[in-house]
């Protein structure tokens, strides 16, 4: 699932993981490989069900195969960093390089 992207989302009131009383989303993702578009269309389809009480997924897909076949998938995916991530690494930066010396 690493090149697929949300095309549908669902909230029921009901969970379908659990069989709980609270919400749960459900989410379809379709395949959108660089490398199998220039196959074709990929009919590659996951389908994502997530319990919001406990953090649970379900996750299934179609039978269909992926349009580039065996191919595994080239697409490299950036790292992503959090704001947070960011402030950190920002303010290591301007702290430049210390040593550090213990007595022993």
């Amino acid at each position: 699932m690493c090149c697929a992207a949300v095309f549908n989302t669902r909230q029921f009131a009901w969970c379908r993981v659990c069989a709980g009383g609270h919400t749960m989303v459900e989410r379809r993702l379709s395949c959108k490989s660089k490398t199998c578009a220039e196959c074709g269309e990929c009919a590659v389809i996951w389908k994502s069900q997530h319990c919001t009480a406990s953090d649970k997924w379900w996750i299934k897909v179609n039978t269909s195969p992926h349009s580039r076949g065996a191919l595994p998938c080239t697409t490299v995916i950036p790292a992503r960093l959090a704001k947070p991530m960011k402030t950190f690494i920002t303010q290591q930066d301007e702290i430049g390089p210390v040593l550090y010396t213990s007595m022993l």
